[in-house]
This record gives C-alpha cells, sequence and structure tokens, in this order.
C-alpha cells in the first residue's frame, strides 16, 4: 500500500505481524524480510528513522548477510571447497605464509 508520500507502508497490524515473523528464528531470507529492509531503507532516505527503527534495520541487515555468507559456504562445500580450520596471521609460519612471505622468515 502507497502512502501520500508514494512510500511503501504498512498498517501498524501487518507491521508487527512482518516483525515478529521477521524476528522469529527464521533461517532462510524471506520476502518479508527483503520488503521490510527496504520498507525501512527507502523510508531512512525519504524521511528518517526512529532511533527503534535504525536498531531494526541494523538487525535485519546482519540477519540477511548471515544468510547471504551462508548461502555462499554451502555453495562453495557443495561445489567441493571445504573451508580451512586454521586461521593465518603475521606469525604463522606454514608453508603457505612463508611463501607468500607473511610467515616468520627464521
Amino acid at each position: 500500500m502507497r502512502g501520500v508520500d508514494g512510500l511503501l507502508t504498512f498498517n501498524t497490524s501487518l507491521q508487527s505481524e512482518v516483525k515478529s515473523s521477521v524476528y522469529s528464528t527464521l533461517k532462510l531470507i524471506t520476502k518479508e524480510l527483503v520488503e521490510r529492509i527496504n520498507f525501512l531503507a527507502r523510508k531512512q532516505r525519504n524521511g528518517g528513522l526512529t532511533p527503534q527503527e535504525k536498531e531494526e534495520q541494523k538487525e535485519l541487515r546482519e540477519r540477511y548477510l548471515e544468510n547471504i555468507r551462508r548461502q555462499v559456504v554451502d555453495a562453495l562445500e557443495s561445489a567441493g571447497y571445504k573451508p580451512k580450520d586454521e586461521k593465518h596471521d603475521v606469525a604463522c609460519g606454514c608453508d603457505t605464509c612463508l611463501e607468500r612471505g607473511h610467515g616468520k622468515l627464521h
């Protein structure tokens, strides 16, 4: 439903319904999640968000990105790539880091 300013608006009951479904333990990116993210983005551009809406927007974006990251990892794993368990840093010293000049050279 479009409001006077042309923005997509949610009536109060629909808004609370979307919030409850979005904040539940969903592990997927749903149509409602994307619609709510887009609604808050449009509202932010056209007039600003309340502090509660800013927090909601942050949480929804984090959830969305977590899902995208999980999908990428799942796709890579299903294609045969497995994540390495080891973390590398400047002091690592493994052969790969030594070859790239990141590890200890002593």
